[in-house]
């Protein structure tokens, strides 16, 4: 089985260090793939509330991603 997980890249935890440390043990422990997701856009005015919130505002959290 080739096990692999998602590196920090979205978020507060986004940031070049932690990435470079994720990867890193990764390698250690021999896993196989790193993961990663990319986001192009945030929504200045969403026209949805956002499903997570009981109130349904956009994570202010979202607007910070890393470039894959």
């Amino acid at each position: 089985m080739r096990i692999g997980f998602s590196i920090p890249n979205g978020g507060t935890i986004a940031t070049v260090e932690a990435v470079v440390q994720v990867a890193k043990r990764a390698e250690e422990l021999d896993y196989q793939t790193l993961w990663t997701f990319e986001r192009l856009l945030y929504p200045v005015h969403p026209q949805n509330p956002y499903p997570g919130a009981p109130d349904g505002p956009w994570p202010s959290v979202f607007r910070r991603m890393l470039d894959p």
